[in-house]
């Protein structure tokens, strides 16, 4: 009993022991390490939509907020974007790869370098200078910030690309801009039991300029009747791209074949976009089941009907 006692004190001793260990050597850790998970940065406007004409220079500015208590030092750099996935994700990409939407080369960025106290902001100045063969159309490019010592900034706002808190800008030369869009994909599942229905959009974008359709979808059962008109979700679909977008059709009771209809317009002059989706909703097994309900009825009524005939005819003794 002696040596028990003894052994669940040596126990709970190293135990203590431990933990009094742990603690020390997190509370003596370097303020630097804790201060790179504290620190907080956002860039304001996240998105810039500007115009110009060939030959001209547009001014705009960038703000950087450090909202940590420590000093941080950033430095800024500039890089073309473009979107390659169906989700509007941008991507940094070189000049080559650019090609005819490339702005990065036109871009001035002041200062390259700065540091920022705790909880002060920076504007940074953002000089574009097109030039005047400047092909018509948009163009587009990041003014991206990071710290010095590398690394993600945990809970950066603004718009992320890699491991750098960007800003996003799209400029449109002025002049014949060509704009061209069309309906990839506009479906929804052909036969489901119950509700709701996920329509599914795919608009591609062939223009010079990214666009943001706009624009219904408009459901109607097998009669003609409309029951139900919502908007198509607006998203930016950058050139040459393509964009999938979804919409719902909120409701579970339904039966039978549906007609979903897209009407949406783009670009400067409304161009429109038309596409037609057919699907079929019927609960199978709540119809399965009354039916099977209604055999078992009539076939026990018949039976019931023929065993009382049977007994009609028995002699009597």
């Amino acid at each position: 009993m002696n040596k028990r006692l003894l052994n669940q004190k040596r126990i709970f001793k190293n135990l203590i022991l431990a933990f009094f260990i742990l603690w020390s050597s997190l509370c003596l850790l370097p303020r630097a390490t804790w201060a790179q998970f504290e620190r907080t940065l956002s860039v304001v406007p996240p998105i810039q939509d500007l115009k110009t004409k060939p030959g001209r220079q547009v001014q705009t500015t960038i703000k950087v907020r450090n909202q940590s208590s420590e000093p941080v030092t950033i430095k800024a750099g500039i890089k073309d974007f473009l979107v390659f996935d169906d989700k509007g994700t941008p991507e940094f990409v070189e000049e080559e790869t650019s090609g005819r939407w490339s702005l990065s080369s036109w871009i001035v960025v002041s200062p390259t370098e700065f540091t920022l106290a705790p909880y002060s902001s920076k504007v940074f100045d953002v000089a574009i200078l097109t030039p005047e063969d400047a092909l018509p159309g948009g163009h587009y490019a990041s003014v991206y910030f990071s710290p010095i010592e590398g690394g993600l900034v945990p809970g950066q706002s603004g718009t992320g690309i890699e491991t750098k808190l960007a800003s996003l800008i799209k400029l449109v030369v002025e002049g014949p801009i060509g704009e061209m869009a069309y309906v990839r994909k506009f479906s929804a599942p052909p036969f489901q039991e119950f509700g709701p229905v996920t329509l599914l959009t795919q608009i591609e974008n062939q223009s010079d300029i990214d666009i943001t359709p706009k624009g219904t979808i408009t459901i109607k059962n097998l009669l003609g009747k409309t029951l139900a008109t919502f908007r198509l979700e607006e998203r930016r679909i950058f050139p040459f791209a393509i964009r999938s977008i979804t919409n719902t059709f909120e409701k579970k009771w339904l039966l039978g074949r549906y007609q979903a209809t897209l009407e949406a317009s783009y670009g400067q002059t409304g161009q429109a976009l038309t596409a037609y989706a057919y699907f079929w909703v019927i609960p199978w097994k709540i119809i399965c089941a009354i039916v099977l309900a209604i055999l078992i009825i009539i076939l026990g009524s018949y039976w019931l009907g023929q065993k009382r005939a049977k007994k009609q005819e028995l002699p009597l003794e």
